[in-house]
């Protein structure tokens, strides 16, 4: 089958409401757009929790069922969530619905052609020629797919993608696990008698820094160059920079190198959804911090290490602290430069036992991510290659057996 159109691949393709779904509290419902988007995959705790009746009113033209796709269409263009089984979850703004016909294209198959590298790099170009890219209805109505496999052949791919993704997911279960008893731990150091001193004393000691981003001109934008890392990279615990990211010409970099990333440097988002932090590892790729984002470095890890920093701005010491001096206005809410370097924070024994457990958990979560990022990149890698014929499913899963991934 050649020169497929979503539109002839899809037995419906239905836009969202433009409007804001009215959030409720107390909603067994939710309303997805794409801030939770990330990754590929719903980020409940950045969708909108909504009401029965607001379900209702907001997929009126076509309720979502098990096996639909949601798609992002703008802010930014490209991620795509499969809709769940068990729970209501209505189109968000800035997506599209997408109902796979099943006698053309298997609806995992289809989650996967389209979240894979080259897919994602052609619907950007799509997106491309507006201040903000975007795409809208008829853009993903015509956006043409490869030739497709048979529909067996289409699930026996997805079946073994699928394999690699119950691995990327069960990572992810078990680095949540370490998160929430470092943070457990942390929560005994921070409890304990232990001496606060501000961030501006820490930095007049030499012990930190803190510092905001680079304000980027937009002549200074383009390749060859460093990646920026903006806030809507910036993930739970970790950044992931997206496929359009935008760079700074390298013949900038004498002045932005002091705002450029090194493992350790703690970031928080300061604009916006504020609050939202990570610990960069050894194997993040470098970037240079934007504007919105503040980013804490310890100079003296003996004293303050990365791990107690970390966990110090995951904790509802930091967000109480966030809350009081949060500023707002007509965009959105921040904390300003000057507000941060006055934040508390307690700096615990350095020899303490459950400081050494949190670093030794943060390891794990580092290695985690690691076998993570590898298992993407594997999967990624095969998708082409099968729908090329170069390499057949049952290969596929006997090469994938030899380097210990079940199947």
């Amino acid at each position: 089958m050649t020169g497929v159109t979503l539109a002839e691949a899809c037995l419906a393709i239905v836009d969202c409401e433009h409007k804001t779904a009215p959030a409720d509290p107390q909603g067994e419902c939710f309303a997805v757009g794409t801030p939770a988007m990330r990754g590929n995959r719903i980020d409940y705790g950045e969708a909108r929790q909504v009401s029965r009746t607001t379900f209702e009113s907001w997929t009126r033209r076509l309720r979502p069922q098990f096996g639909d796709l949601l798609l992002a269409r703008e802010a930014p263009v490209g991620p795509v969530v499969r809709i769940p089984e068990h729970l209501r979850v209505a189109p968000g703004q800035r997506t599209v619905l997408l109902r796979p016909d099943p006698a053309c294209i298997d609806s995992l198959f289809a989650y996967y052609l389209i979240t894979s590298p080259g897919q994602q790099v052609r619907l950007l170009q799509k997106a491309e020629g507006s201040t903000v890219p975007h795409l809208n209805v008829a853009d993903v109505r015509s956006f043409e797919l490869p030739t497709l496999p048979p529909i067996e052949e289409q699930r026996g791919i997805a079946a073994t993608l699928g394999a690699l993704d119950d691995k990327i997911e069960s990572n992810r279960r078990q680095i949540a696990i370490a998160n929430e008893l470092a943070d457990e731990l942390w929560g005994t150091i921070a409890g304990a008698p232990t001496n606060r001193y501000s961030i501006d004393d820490l930095a007049a000691s030499g012990t930190l820094l803190l510092s905001d981003g680079y304000r980027t001109r937009v002549d200074q934008l383009g390749e060859p160059g460093m990646t920026i890392l903006r806030v809507a990279d910036i993930a739970d615990d970790h950044f992931a920079v997206r496929p359009d990211a935008d760079h700074i010409l390298d013949t900038y970099a004498p002045k932005y190198r002091e705002k450029m990333s090194m493992a350790g440097d703690v970031v928080v988002t300061t604009k916006g959804t504020v609050g939202r932090a990570a610990l960069v590892g050894p194997d993040d790729v470098p970037a240079v911090y934007s504007p919105q984002i503040c980013f804490i470095r310890a100079l003296d890890r003996y004293r303050l290490s990365p791990a107690a920093l970390y966990r110090w701005v995951r904790s509802d010491d930091f967000r109480s602290q966030a809350l009081e001096v949060q500023h707002q206005t007509d965009m959105a809410a921040y904390v300003s430069l000057s507000d941060f370097r006055r934040f508390k924070l307690p700096v615990a024994d350095p020899e303490a036992q459950e400081l050494t457990k949190i670093e030794s958990l943060d390891l794990l979560i580092a290695a985690g991510r690691r076998e993570t990022g590898t298992l993407q990149a594997t999967r990624d890698t095969l998708l082409p290659e099968l729908l090329s014929g170069r390499i057949r499913v049952p290969e596929a899963r006997e090469a994938l057996a030899e380097t210990m991934v079940f199947v």
